[in-house]
């Protein structure tokens, strides 16, 4: 996948920084994971959780809208959307690493799901639940970030990292709002699911400026 021997520095310098930059996410993720579980954080959020959650769902709009929403955030539109969004853009930029890096995104964002979920165990037992709970962190919203993120870096390349971000951050915000409003997350858990995907839209964008020169990484 190396373009040229000139640019194989550049581009393996950019995969040194992305490990480092995995590794120390699953670091970082799984220390915010057990703080979340102790007090007084834990107290705090289910505090602001039990008193938040009844009152949204007290209105039959807000339901509709989130159960509407619900199946963007599901695992199998996450597969799907990321092997779509690699067709696309090979189709449209004709260079394989737009095709191999989408599903490879959200692949190890699954995985890296469901290690957080199996190292830091932190349950949900509020009783207001509309569907299925879920632990440490909102898979849904960094789904839907991620999702979102690589489908702007597809087809705007030159719009940079801070616009594709705020796309990506609209985005999540109409997931997490759901997830908020079934009662499936803590608050924190919908905040750490932000921090981590968009990280892992910002890790994608630095990679693909390594074999591509559309994208304007440094740019606002």
């Amino acid at each position: 996948m190396l373009s040229s021997s000139s640019d194989a520095p550049r581009q393996l310098a950019i995969l040194r920084n992305a490990v480092i930059a995995i590794v120390a996410g699953f670091a970082v993720a799984a220390a915010v994971g057990f703080l979340l579980k102790t007090d007084p954080v834990s107290s705090a959020d289910a505090d602001l959780f039990g008193w938040l959650v009844p009152k949204l769902q007290s209105n039959s709009f807000l339901i509709d809208f989130a159960e509407f929403v619900t199946p963007v955030a599901t695992i199998t539109v996450g597969r799907i959307g990321g092997l779509v969004i690699g067709l696309a853009a090979v189709a449209y930029h004709r260079k394989l690493i737009w095709l191999v890096l989408p599903p490879i995104t959200m692949i190890g964002a699954q995985a890296f799901q469901n290690f957080m979920i199996d190292v830091v165990q932190r349950d949900n037992p509020l009783e207001h639940v509309i569907g299925n709970s879920g632990g440490y962190f909102s898979g849904g919203v960094m789904r839907a970030i991620c999702l979102s993120g690589m489908a702007i870096t597809v087809a705007l390349p030159q719009l940079g990292n801070r616009k594709t971000l705020a796309g990506a951050f609209g985005v999540g915000f109409i997931v997490a709002a759901s997830r908020m409003i079934l009662g499936r997350h803590w608050p924190l858990d919908i905040v750490a699911a932000f921090v981590i995907g968009l990280g892992m839209v910002a890790l994608f964008r630095m990679v693909l400026s390594g074999w591509t020169d559309q994208l304007t990484e440094a740019s606002p």
